[in-house]
């Protein structure tokens, strides 16, 4: 029986258990590439010079916010968020629109191949597709737009509507617990 029990750990247990820690790693990874990814979008969205150390600096939440709550040039101009709402073109809206298609992929492939558990992880990644296949309709309307800036500002930010801003980056906390 104790040879039976070790073979089974050998054959079955230890490589499962190597394929789910490179599952939720690869998803992991895929999450800050979303991160990163749509950070490059809005900078390149708001028609401003920026070094390659800003483009890192903002994946994260507070310095992201604080970046974007900034007025250009200190003046009573609009905030830099403001100028990547109204440069806001079909075309990057695509780009966009592909880089939560591609993330959905993910999410999709770690539901398939994962038992998650964390009942607040489950509904979060539910969530997260639903949100990917909305995301698919807008276009450069002004009310569609407004969706897509909307959830952006609470992905990106860390933003609650209801509470406001989250110093902790709670799609990452969420991440951490499948």
């Amino acid at each position: 029986m104790l040879i039976s029990i070790i073979f089974y750990f050998i054959v079955v247990l230890a490589p499962e258990m190597r394929r789910e820690k490179r599952i939720k790693s690869n998803f992991y990874f895929q999450y800050f590439e979303l991160r990163r990814n749509l950070v490059y979008h809005i900078l390149g969205n708001c028609q401003e010079a920026y070094n390659s150390e800003l483009y890192d600096t903002l994946i994260k939440p507070v310095p992201f916010r604080e970046y974007f709550k900034e007025t250009i040039n200190n003046s009573y101009e609009p905030t830099r968020w403001d100028v990547f709402y109204n440069n806001l073109d079909q075309t990057v809206i695509n780009n966009l629109q592909l880089e939560f298609e591609v993330f959905k992929e993910s999410v999709s492939y770690l539901l398939n191949n994962l038992e998650v558990t964390d009942q607040e992880a489950f509904s979060w990644l539910h969530q997260f597709n639903a949100i990917a296949i909305t995301l698919k309709g807008v276009n450069v309307d002004d009310e569609s737009r407004k969706v897509l800036a909307r959830y952006l500002w609470e992905f990106l930010a860390c933003y609650n509507w209801a509470t406001g801003n989250n110093d902790v980056d709670i799609f990452e906390k969420i991440i951490r617990k499948i």
